[in-house]
């Protein structure tokens, strides 16, 4: 069984502008068109932190970035490990769909234990820009999205109950 912790996460804070304006796709989906367009509509959204490039100096001006964003107050790291609770509501052909979940750490394992399973192939050009970007700034910026067992339901109640 995997281990899952809480973990001190990092927000942007009010002075970074409006939530909606922040956030955006997973950096891989986007076009360079996209991540401009984000940028215009908030200079301060994630993609620059997310997709900075993939050259050594691209990976230094993020972890700069992230430092001026942290000093001048944009964002701010939570004082208490926490799990966290987010709710994305999307639409498709028409109809409103709404996905929870909770965002956690998870501790990493040698593959042929078995624990936790890769859940698509992935280019190894993608998985060295992630990891080079994480060494640089010891932030995952991107979320991997976990399935796990749950047959009580335990977990979806506990969510349902603190949203």
């Amino acid at each position: 069984m995997a281990i899952v912790r809480p973990f001190q996460g990092m927000r942007f804070t009010e002075a970074a502008g409006n939530t909606g304006e922040l956030c955006c796709p997973p950096y891989d989906v986007l076009s360079a068109e996209e991540k401009k367009a984000y940028l215009k509509a908030n200079p301060n959204n994630i993609i620059k932190l997310e997709s900075p490039g993939t050259r050594p100096a691209d990976y230094k001006k993020a972890k700069k970035t992230l430092d001026e964003w942290l000093e001048s107050g944009l964002l701010k790291i939570d004082e208490t490990p926490s799990f966290y609770i987010y709710e994305e509501v999307f639409s498709v052909d028409g109809k409103e769909y709404s996905l929870k979940g909770v965002i956690g750490k998870v501790f990493l394992y040698e593959f042929e234990r078995g624990i936790i399973l890769p859940h698509e192939h992935t280019f190894s050009s993608a998985k060295e820009d992630r990891f080079n970007l994480i060494q640089e700034t010891a932030c995952n910026f991107s979320p991997i999205y976990s399935l796990y067992d749950d047959e009580s339901g335990a977990i979806n109640k506990s969510i349902g109950k603190l949203s």
